[in-house]
């Protein structure tokens, strides 16, 4: 027995308003994890003391005075130091040119901020800067 055009049309309408909703709540959905993604991307600002509590590979900010600065075989080896402690960042050769400031010309007494990747190299904690905003003079 076939349905009457009347309710086929209201089924359709039904299912129309459903797949709808459904599309209008998993956009939101995708919205709100974007969101979150994009959040995760920005490095945590923090003290070069407290990143002892940081995990390898983390994302993170620090801003600090350059105490010494050389370079060998094309890469640039910094050491930052802060109120609380230093570290070393290590800037390799292939990446040097990426950043807005030339690392080669950081002196002793300049004011940097850093933003890279914790990492750890023979036991102790360095950073490596990560983009073009990886090293900026302030």
């Amino acid at each position: 027995m076939a349905e009457p055009a009347g309710e086929s049309l209201e089924t359709d309408a039904i299912s129309d308003k459903r797949l709808a909703l459904a599309a209008l709540a998993l956009s939101l959905l995708g919205l709100l994890v974007l969101f979150l993604y994009a959040q995760s991307l920005q490095p945590r600002q923090t003290s070069i003391g407290a990143l002892a509590g940081e995990r390898e590979g983390s994302f993170v900010e620090v801003i600090g005075t350059v105490s010494s600065a050389s370079s060998r075989g094309g890469s640039v080896f910094i050491r930052l130091c802060d109120f609380s402690d230093c570290i070393a960042v290590f800037v390799p050769g292939q990446q040097a040119d990426d950043f807005r400031i030339n690392p080669y010309l950081l002196k002793p007494g300049d004011k940097l901020v850093v933003r890279g990747v914790l990492k750890e190299y023979k036991g102790e904690p360095e950073l490596v800067p990560l983009g073009a905003d990886g090293l900026e003079l302030v």
